[in-house]
């Protein structure tokens, strides 16, 4: 047994429907990389001035210590983050 609603007949009025034509595709041109095509204007291009760091910010870390089953949690990232920086700011800068 069919649960499909059958399609009505077509109209003695309208023309039979014909599929729309597709566009036929051009071949595609092969686009140069664009790496490797500088602006116009690069070769006028010119730092007069090198690019400055911005100046430090200051910031305290805290952490309240936690027992053992504590230790890896939100509430000991303070310890976390102290350890992760502890070789990092105890070598002078280059």
């Amino acid at each position: 047994m069919s649960s499909a609603i059958p399609a009505p007949p077509p109209s003695p009025t309208s023309p039979p429907q014909q599929p729309p034509k597709r566009k036929q595709k051009q071949p595609r041109q092969p686009q140069p990389h664009p790496a490797k095509i500088p602006p116009a204007d690069a070769q006028r291009l010119l730092l007069t001035t090198p690019p400055k760091m911005p100046p430090p910010t200051r910031l305290l870390v805290a952490s309240i210590g936690n027992p053992a089953p504590y230790l890896n949690t939100l509430h000991s990232a303070g310890h976390t983050v102290l350890r992760g920086l502890t070789i990092p700011l105890s070598t002078p800068p280059s």
